[in-house]
């Protein structure tokens, strides 16, 4: 696959290999639909058009991708208990009994601003203070995109019934160490949990150490105590 696609094969080359191979080697569900199959009803007729057939390379993954992203598969009716995966943006709008939000890592959520080269944020600015309507709130500048990150958060926490757990990772992918993001220490702010050894209550602002003795701490203690009385399989 990766050959064809390096030698710039045509989409209608690679969707068929790209089908068999998934349809070979891909581990499924026992039931349910087959992803090549929910695929397929879309791209076949992508891959048989002749201008689109002729998409080759990245422009060809993308399609793929494009198509995969968007797939749905309907099971069961809304309301019924099911499991949401996804990202924040994506949930805003639904309401859960429980949320988990991950990845809570500084430059993650919020993202990091950054300025579009060609029309700087000064620019926007000055546009949008110009007083033309059809200016007003078309051009958003890093921070605002920024913000509007801990809208969308706030709003898929808000419609949280039961339970709401964030959590950071202390390494990325790439094995390098992150700080967590300030939502973080904001959460830690709101609960003001006091001190886990004296019991005194602490800053309003918690500082890193008391961050990690009184919520990263308590939190991967659960953690490994709900693991060890309910173990992923018998080896555990």
């Amino acid at each position: 696959m990766a050959r064809a696609v390096l030698d710039s094969a045509a989409l209608a080359v690679l969707w068929p290999a790209l089908r068999d191979f998934l349809g070979t080697w891909l581990l499924q569900p026992g039931e349910g639909p087959r992803v090549q199959a929910l695929l397929e009803e879309r791209l076949a007729a992508i891959a048989s058009d002749t201008t689109c057939g002729t998409l080759a390379g990245h422009e060809a993954l993308r399609i793929i991708e494009d198509t995969l992203v968007s797939a749905r598969v309907v099971a069961g009716r809304f309301g019924e208990p099911a499991v949401y995966v996804g990202t924040v943006r994506d949930a805003t709008g639904l309401h859960f009994r429980t949320v988990r939000v991950i990845v809570l890592a500084e430059g993650h959520l919020p993202s990091i601003a950054r300025e579009d080269p060609v029309v700087p944020d000064a620019v926007r600015e000055a546009l949008s203070a110009s007083g033309r309507p059809a200016l007003l709130g078309s051009l958003p500048t890093a921070a605002d995109r920024a913000l509007e990150d801990l809208h969308v958060l706030d709003v898929v926490i808000r419609n949280a019934v039961d339970r709401v757990a964030l959590s950071a990772p202390r390494l990325d992918v790439e094995r390098s160490q992150r700080e967590s993001s300030s939502v973080i220490l904001e959460a830690a702010a709101a609960l003001g949990r006091p001190n886990r050894v004296t019991g005194e209550r602490g800053a309003t602002i918690p500082d890193l150490a008391s961050l990690r003795r009184d919520a990263f701490a308590p939190a991967r203690e659960a953690a490994t105590l709900f693991r060890r009385h309910r173990p992923l399989g018998d080896p555990s």
